[in-house]
């Protein structure tokens, strides 16, 4: 005998939706974040550029710094890379850049600057990579050379010479045979010397393991001294620079890399970098393919940081 409760839970079940439309409106609604997103961040992009262009530079004692991950060609036929800048628009960002009055510092060179209250000319850049991908060594160090462009690799020490992909790498072609073995794999410590010996490259910690340390301090600082341990070690780095794995800092770890020994701290926060930033909370521009010299001045200038702080949706943060 069939119940009430049970005929209305019937009835119910045949006015909701089924499970095919049920996942069509997510999709749908997927699509529609998607190009609300894109659009918003065009719109963000165009405005930065136009208000740049038209008042010029925010805050007359600042400098930027530029954040990479992978430098390598698109793939043809296949899922792109994630996170990466062909070779021909990392240069033409570059060049453009140096075309337009910057000028390129190594990290160490900022930092020593700030640190004894010296001034940095308002259009100088820093460049790094994160996490130290061996597409870095073959296709985004002939370009620095070229240019003479100074940049700071920060490596996951416990990867190097690891033939694997990279544990948190979201790149669906990673570890694949048709992919490309230096767009996914990390340096090899080989690499990374005959880098440094060019006095044109540094390099600095990513964390030994490259997790979210969150909520575990003391792990976090088990991992930065290890990581500082092999750099000393391997590449005889006493002081390296630092920089936080997804850009995630949790109030915990806030104070791990200056008691740990290392010279400063780089987050993932898209905001310019003044004299009263604390050098263990210094923030970078990531770059992307789609970004043109004129958008990465808009950045460096500080009218994309501006907009994207007044965007719903956005924040200053581009966690990775």
């Amino acid at each position: 005998m069939i119940t009430k409760t049970e005929k209305s839970n019937d009835a119910a079940r045949r006015l909701e939706p089924s499970g095919e439309i049920q996942i069509a409106k997510r999709t749908e609604s997927r699509r529609e974040k998607r190009v609300f997103h894109a659009i918003a961040s065009k719109a963000l992009d165009c405005g930065s550029i136009f208000l740049n262009a038209t008042f010029g530079e925010l805050k007359k004692e600042a400098f930027g710094a530029l954040m990479y991950h992978r430098v390598a060609p698109a793939e043809p036929k296949s899922s792109p890379p994630t996170w990466n800048v062909t070779p021909e628009r990392f240069r033409k960002q570059l060049s453009g850049l140096l075309a337009l009055g910057f000028e390129a510092w190594p990290l160490s060179k900022a930092l020593e600057r700030r640190r004894n209250h010296e001034t940095i000319p308002r259009r100088v850049f820093v460049v790094t990579f994160d996490d130290g991908y061996q597409c870095v060594y073959k296709y985004a160090w002939p370009i620095l050379r070229e240019l003479k462009i100074p940049a700071t690799v920060f490596l996951v020490t416990d990867l190097l010479d690891d033939e694997g992909p990279m544990p948190f790498d979201d790149w669906s072609l990673a570890g694949r045979t048709e992919a490309e073995p230096s767009v996914w794999r990390s340096l090899m410590k080989k690499q990374c010397v005959e880098m440094l010996e060019s006095k044109l490259i540094e390099v600095g910690g990513h964390t030994h393991r490259h997790l979210d340390y969150r909520g575990r301090p003391d792990a976090f600082f088990d991992d930065l001294r290890e990581s500082k341990r092999k750099l000393l070690e391997w590449f005889g780095i006493e002081t390296p620079p630092f920089a936080y794995p997804f850009g995630l800092v949790g109030s915990e770890m806030r104070f791990g890399p200056e008691k740990t020994g290392y010279s400063c701290a780089l987050t993932t926060d898209a905001e310019l970098i003044v004299p009263q930033s604390d050098p263990y909370y210094w923030s970078r521009f990531n770059v992307k393919q789609s970004d043109s010299p004129r958008m990465l001045e808009a950045k460096l200038g500080g009218w994309y940081s501006v907009l994207r702080s007044m965007r719903p949706g956005f924040s200053t943060s581009e966690k990775l």
